[in-house]
């Protein structure tokens, strides 16, 4: 490295960063780290677990996606002096990425929230988003904790024994897990259950939003919060300030409309989870749901397959009305069609520039009371939609 007016140059930028982040977790010697990846899900995940430490101990996280081998070790730099708990989350778009970001912040407890078919184009094999996921276990210390979706079939496929550090899982189906989701209630704009542990249940546990998977993730931050000793009833209520990331599932009210606002990414497992709040919110409140699902990217080769499945998915889950977006929104059209949905119901529109158009049809189409689902990757910016739909009705 070399130092200038301006700070410190050096070959890679990535491992500069990388230097600093490690020579920064070795300053904070009292540190209790949490560190959570996953195909979907890390940012609610994180989030929970945020919300959950703060009620018990001042925990810091960093505002933003810094997520990246860029971003997190700028986070982790970043951090007060006096930070004594933290919770950082690790994306990644190749094998390596988390090794490296992991071996820098060594967390004393790692989430995997689930593998799916994020990045399929660059890995080509969940197989091997699988082995990208596990990498958070190498900072790992022998005594630290991985906890687990104990519903995923991929992370099932693993064998815990190998390793020297403790596995717990949480799960939604499972009563054998060690973090169970018992009696889980839908209420508008909360989910409720009770918490089973080996050692304690915790009634009532409360996170408002909708959908199963803002249960697991609330399980994901319990289980974290009793990784680290801390009493569970107090984290539970910690859990009533939780607010998700922007544009991830953010329901809100637009004039006579719900719109679950869902545009930061989309893959396979994140569509189901959306089209299932969909569900559960329009039937919760006797209203119609429509979709407007843009496509997926970044899924390689089985790109038409999983965009078919998706609008499978649609038709499966009683959507009354199917807008699709991009590319790959023809097959998430043709999936639903060929799985029963009215062709009528239907509409694609192949450029996301359209979104005024989109919007124009919906302003024609929806009824006071109905819920709407925009969704897509985040390249399609199908924010807009919205934006302009809040143009129209206002």
């Amino acid at each position: 490295y070399g130092l200038t007016v301006d700070g410190i140059v050096g070959k890679n930028t990535e491992k500069a960063l990388m230097h600093g982040a490690t020579y920064a977790r070795a300053r904070h010697k009292a540190l209790r780290s949490c560190a959570i990846t996953g195909s979907v899900g890390k940012t609610t995940a994180k989030e929970a677990v945020w919300g959950a430490l703060s009620a018990a101990t001042d925990t810091y996280k960093i505002d933003g996606n810094f997520n990246s081998v860029i971003g997190m070790p700028i986070a982790l730099m970043a951090m007060p002096s006096d930070t004594r708990t933290a919770v950082f989350e690790m994306g990644m778009s190749g094998l390596g990425e988390i090794s490296a970001m992991t071996n820098a912040l060594k967390p004393d407890v790692a989430v995997i929230t689930n593998v799916g078919h994020s990045h399929l184009e660059f890995l080509k094999t969940r197989e091997n988003i699988l082995k990208a996921k596990l990498e958070i276990t190498e900072g790992l210390s022998d005594n630290g904790t991985l906890i687990i979706n104990g519903d995923d079939e991929m992370l099932a496929t693993v064998d815990y024994t190998k390793y020297p550090f403790k596995t717990v899982r949480a799960s939604v189906n499972d009563p054998d897990a060690e973090y169970f989701a018992d009696n889980i209630v839908f209420s508008d704009g909360a989910m409720c259950f009770d918490l089973v542990t080996e050692k304690e249940t915790v009634r009532n546990v409360t996170i408002p939003g909708t959908g199963k998977h803002l249960v697991l993730s609330a399980l994901f931050a319990l289980a974290v919060c009793d990784c680290f000793g801390e009493e569970l009833t107090v984290c539970a209520g910690g859990l009533c300030t939780f607010r998700n990331a922007s544009m991830r599932q953010n329901v809100r009210e637009l004039g006579d409309y719900t719109v679950i606002e869902d545009c930061y990414n989309a893959a396979p497992e994140s569509m189901r989870s959306a089209l299932e709040t969909l569900s559960v919110l329009s039937k919760a409140r006797g209203a119609r749901a429509i979709a407007v699902l843009g496509e997926m990217r970044e899924l390689g080769e089985n790109s038409a397959a999983l965009h078919t499945l998706v609008g499978e998915i649609a038709a499966e889950k009683k959507i009354d009305c199917l807008i699709a977006v991009g590319d790959g929104g023809k097959h998430i059209r043709t999936g639903a069609v060929n799985a029963g949905m009215d062709i009528g119901n239907t509409y694609h529109f192949p450029d996301p520039e359209q979104f005024e158009d989109i919007a124009e049809l919906l302003c024609g189409y929806m009824k006071k009371g109905d819920v709407l689902l925009v969704k897509a990757s985040r390249g399609l910016r199908t924010e807009r939609i919205i934006e302009a739909l809040l143009r129209m009705v206002k």
